[in-house]
């Protein structure tokens, strides 16, 4: 006759191995990732589509490009964790301020799932997205405002990235953003680079008398805007008539041990060009059913089949991956980052 104990101690292994292979299957390397799965026009869930395979090495270290980490945000049947609902607050792919908790995108999956439905309906999954005000860092730090804002600015995270929102819809992606306690160092003759050609450039830094600074700001090496700043003023840069600067930066300027130098801090740069979000666009599998003072809404074109070991790409670098279970649904949003060279 059997020891009872050694037989109950028996079956809780099997399970737990069999529970582990099960879960294995949605965190294994991303080097295999297949193409991602897309609804075709007649809305059946099948089908790969035509561009290149999505290759993410999950061993990168660099932290500009890779997947954001997930772990416990996923939906495991086996383990019963039913996650339909995913916003910065459990989604590291969403963006989110780190200094005042700002986060503003959701997904959403309205409707039941199991192995049994594997099937996300048209219209089913949703995204949304919406503005909200925050204040500038120099107006955070220094109460003084960038000339032509009252200090705060209107944002929005758009697949994952932080932008600016405008009237109208419109769109405009943060290209750099220092934080609370970041400077750039610059001395007389200093460029400072930034994505999409800007740059900003300090013909003189003086600080023995007046303590300012003439510089200058270009865009692919075309002049924007030439003036003196003084010492611990907010200077700001506006290219249009949207309210919003391109390029806004606060100068501490001193002596130091051989020369000048100016610390300039907070400062934050957008890109020129805006991007329309209209009622009916597409992107990726996704279509825009809903622009409501500035809330919106897109959601899936046709259905969307969790087809074991599948990765979906819903829009942009938003992703679904499905694990290869065929006997338990699991499944994870994640995002893959671009690189971002400052």
């Amino acid at each position: 006759m059997l020891n009872k104990n050694r037989l109950s101690g028996t079956t809780l292994l099997i399970f737990m191995l069999s529970t582990a292979l099960i879960l294995s299957g949605c965190i294994k390397s991303e080097e295999t990732l297949q193409k991602p799965l897309v609804p075709n026009i007649n809305e059946s869930p099948i089908g790969q589509i035509s561009e290149d395979e999505i290759r993410v090495d999950s061993n990168v270290t660099d932290s500009n490009i890779g997947i954001e980490p997930i772990t416990d945000s996923g939906f495991y049947e086996l383990a019963g964790i039913l996650t339909k609902k995913w916003d910065a607050s459990n989604f590291p792919g969403f963006w989110r301020d780190q200094e005042t908790g700002v986060s503003t995108e959701e997904l959403v999956i309205d409707q039941s799932i199991n192995n049994s439905r594997r099937i996300i309906e048209k219209h089913n999954l949703i995204y949304r997205t919406r503005p909200e005000s925050v204040n500038f860092q120099v107006y955070r730090n220094t109460n003084k405002a960038p000339s032509g804002t009252n200090g705060s600015y209107q944002v929005m995270g758009w697949l994952g990235e932080k932008h600016v929102f405008f009237q109208g819809n419109k769109i405009a992606k943060i290209i750099f953003e220092q934080n609370a306690t970041e400077k750039k160092i610059m001395t007389t003759g200093d460029s400072w680079y930034f994505d999409e050609g800007y740059r900003f450039f300090a013909h003189t830094v003086e600080a023995p008398l007046e303590r300012m600074a003439w510089v200058e700001f270009l865009k692919d090496n075309k002049s924007l805007q030439e003036l003196v700043i003084p010492d611990r003023e907010a200077y700001a840069y506006q290219v249009d008539a949207t309210g919003t600067p391109v390029f806004v930066t606060y100068p501490y300027i001193h002596r130091g041990n051989e020369t000048d130098i100016g610390e300039f801090m907070y400062t934050w740069l957008r890109s020129a060009n805006l991007k329309s979000i209209n009622f009916s666009d597409t992107f990726g599998i996704m279509e825009v059913t809903s622009v409501d003072n500035g809330m919106i809404e897109l959601r899936n074109r046709a259905p969307i089949e969790l087809a074991p070991d599948s990765t979906i790409n819903l829009m942009g670098n938003l992703n679904l991956k499905v694990g290869s279970s065929n006997t338990s649904l699991s499944f994870y949003p994640y995002r893959v980052k671009n690189p971002n060279v400052k």
